[in-house]
């Protein structure tokens, strides 16, 4: 196991964990993670806490695929044949940046578990005019050339990934909280107290 993909830790997009990209900056797509051998890794870790260590096989065999709203346009369905598959997608509502689908279930950011229908089924089902509202109909193979991996962090935990690694965290230094004063005596006052610009030592 010596193969890292490294989280920036300090946010997420949604549910979405974001990585070091290859070539600079942060990605949410699994595929585009900078990879690291384990010491490089924990030396990036060991400089900055908040840089997290994954293996990377630890993170593939949980992915999940989803689709980035900022990287899909409308498309004009072009009927070849009412048997043609499509997705359903749920207006105004995203995991992060991802697209939410209707699935068997209900609803879903995964594609893999998308509900796949047929264009008559969709249309049928949501060809509405209400329905046109809060659904969307997209051709499957626009949807399937536009999905990436990413990793969830409902799903997993870095926790989990280091298990049986040997692997420890380093703890983040703990801040100090600075007690606000009086700018007039200089004694300690609460917070409340410094944001009305009231001391009790002074009135």
């Amino acid at each position: 196991m010596d193969q890292f993909i490294l989280q920036d830790s300090r946010s997420l997009t949604g549910t979405r964990i974001s990585w070091w990209e290859n070539g600079g900056g942060y990605t949410t797509d699994v595929s585009k993670a900078e990879v690291f051998s384990r010491s490089a890794a924990l030396a990036q870790h060991e400089s900055r806490e908040t840089d997290l260590p994954w293996p990377l096989e630890f993170v593939l065999s949980r992915t999940q695929i989803a689709v980035d709203h900022q990287y899909i346009r409308p498309v004009r369905l072009v009927v070849r044949t009412w048997e043609d598959p499509c997705y359903v997608s749920v207006k105004c509502t995203h995991d992060g940046n991802d697209l939410v689908w209707v699935s068997s279930t209900g609803q879903t950011a995964d594609l893999v578990r998308a509900a796949v229908f047929t264009r008559a089924q969709a249309a049928e089902l949501f060809g509405s005019e209400g329905a046109r509202c809060s659904r969307e109909i997209w051709p499957k193979t626009y949807i399937d050339a536009k999905a990436r991996p990413i990793a969830s962090s409902a799903d997993m935990t870095v926790m989990q990934a280091l298990l049986d690694t040997g692997i420890t965290l380093a703890e983040p230094p703990r801040r100090r909280v600075r007690r606000p004063k009086c700018e007039a005596c200089g004694r300690f006052v609460s917070a409340s107290q410094a944001r009305a610009s009231y001391c009790i030592h002074c009135n």
